[in-house]
């Protein structure tokens, strides 16, 4: 679980599970060590489809009341079948969101084309670190463009295909949250001596935009859908505020096939009228 301050890029709260005692640090299994927001790699499924969406409406590709055909929740492209959870047939883009059709999705990711998706999840800062204040950072995976086969797209625009640690997944959703501006994520604020005489000062640091502030209001809007009483994350709502969410399912890859075991991801933003 990850807290960030949106404008700053200052992580508030970070916990992983399982936990210890750190008095018995030498004691405990070296895996319980591990800080899973930021040394975990993991298919981050459908909440990735906020930013290959996001990438597309950036691009001019698509807008928000475009219509795709999902046929029926099953779709056979390039000899592959993709399945969506429910046998949807035409939605908008918001309604692809919000309901996180696959084949949606995927068929957007076509329109889109693989440089302009992968330049923008670059951009996006996957397959990169973020270079947070703290010790083993992962990168996640994107493959280069160039070894991407004909479905690659299809695939890495839902989240599959792609690895990406929980803080890149966090700072997704604070640059759509902070009008495009993506920010530096940092958890120490400031080192004093014992005296209390400053040290080092760690200030807010924007590492670029990759989205404009029309296309960041547009995705807070359709993540809004999500949390409606009829969207995949209905159960995030809060009573007296309005928020934007975004569900992400994906299997779990062990020993380099994807099997029946879940990963369930959820990430939110509120409040939706000024970001926090």
């Amino acid at each position: 679980a990850i807290v960030q301050d949106v404008q700053t890029g200052e992580i508030l709260a970070m916990a992983s599970y399982p936990t210890f005692n750190p008095v018995e640090y030498n004691k405990v299994d070296e895996e319980w060590r591990r800080n899973r927001a930021i040394s975990i790699n993991f298919d981050p499924g459908s909440t990735l489809k906020t930013a290959s969406i996001g990438i597309a409406i950036d691009k001019g590709v698509i807008d928000v009341e475009d219509q795709f055909d999902c046929e029926n929740g099953r779709w056979l492209y390039a000899g592959k079948y993709l399945n969506d959870w429910k046998n949807f047939k035409t939605l908008n883009v918001q309604e692809i969101l919000k309901n996180s059709s696959n084949i949606g999705t995927a068929k957007i990711m076509l329109k889109l084309g693989d440089k302009d998706l992968y330049d923008g999840l670059k951009n996006f800062g996957f397959g990169e670190k973020l270079s947070i204040n703290l010790p083993g950072e992962e990168k996640g995976q994107l493959n280069d463009v160039k070894k991407w086969t004909k479905i690659s797209s299809s695939r890495i625009g839902i989240g599959q295909g792609i690895t990406a640690t929980g803080l890149q997944m966090i700072t997704l959703y604070s640059t759509v949250a902070n009008d495009g501006v993506m920010m530096k994520p940092y958890i120490v604020k400031r080192i004093e001596s014992v005296e209390g005489d400053l040290i080092h000062e760690y200030k807010p640091e924007v590492i670029r935009k990759p989205i404009s502030l029309a296309t960041s209001q547009k995705l807070r809007e359709m993540l809004t859908t999500v949390v409606d009483t009829n969207g995949t994350g209905n159960k995030a709502k809060i009573k007296g505020y309005k928020i934007a969410g975004k569900t992400g399912t994906a299997q779990k890859s062990i020993k380099g096939t994807y099997s029946k075991k879940k990963i369930n991801t959820f990430a939110s933003i509120f409040p939706i009228s000024s970001p926090k």
